[in-house]
């Protein structure tokens, strides 16, 4: 069985390292791009699994790019995990409003991240 694939969308390069990082040590497969442009062709030539989406970049919005995935019935097996440092109350508000499948604080990464990866990536095919 392949590992869960995960890719890491986020404009920050220390993020972007840091949650490959700690993804890939959990023996994941870690794709990552520094902006949402060409997260489509990346999701289906990789066959990624959960994508990690940090919510505020500069040319679109995370959670504007999850309601989009998650409004396509391609990506219908696709996880979208919404990431941001904004308020707990705003990230789980703007997950709710896109259908994303789970939400971390950015202060969470290392402590939350691998189990839901796990949980949602092991869902994937379901």
């Amino acid at each position: 069985m392949r590992p869960i694939r995960v890719l890491v969308v986020d404009d920050s390069e220390t993020d972007r390292l840091m949650i490959g990082g700690v993804l890939r040590a959990a023996g994941f497969e870690v794709f990552s791009l520094p902006s949402p442009i060409g997260v489509t062709r990346e999701v289906t030539e990789k066959e990624i699994d959960v994508v990690v989406l940090d919510v505020n970049m500069p040319s679109l919005r995370g959670d504007s790019l999850a309601k989009l995935v998650k409004s396509d019935p391609a990506f219908d097996g696709l996880r979208v995990i919404l990431i941001s440092a904004t308020s707990a109350d705003t990230i789980a508000e703007l997950a709710r409003a896109v259908n994303a499948d789970g939400w971390l604080r950015k202060d969470e990464l290392y402590t939350r991240l691998v189990a839901m990866v796990s949980e949602l990536g092991s869902s994937a095919d379901d």
